[in-house]
């Protein structure tokens, strides 16, 4: 992958800036984006930079229900990475501001 670590979590925060993602739509999106340049992502950096996200709390995990409370944040792990929601939080909007302004 070609991309600088800036480079995909900032895609990823976009992936997320508009509504709840699941990781395979976070990952297809990516997909999209990066096959404009012939570039594949690895479903290893993707997960890494989810994490480094969760961590910096850029992004939230939330589980999804139809009676309120709708979204409940959540912890995740490597092993519930894919189970649940990710949206992006103010912190991680302020971070995307900066990061698109490089």
């Amino acid at each position: 992958m070609k991309h600088s670590l800036d480079e995909l979590d900032r895609m990823i925060l976009e992936a997320v800036s508009n509504d709840y993602e699941q990781f395979d739509s976070i990952a297809e999106q990516l997909s999209n984006w990066m096959a404009v340049e012939r570039e594949k992502i690895e479903t290893k950096d993707l997960e890494l930079s989810l994490f480094r996200a969760l961590d910096a709390d850029y992004v939230g995990a939330y589980m999804l229900h139809p009676a309120d409370p709708h979204a409940v944040r959540v912890e995740t792990s490597f092993d519930t990475l894919h189970q649940y929601w990710f949206y992006i939080t103010p912190k991680g909007k302020e971070h995307l501001g900066r990061l698109e302004s490089k």
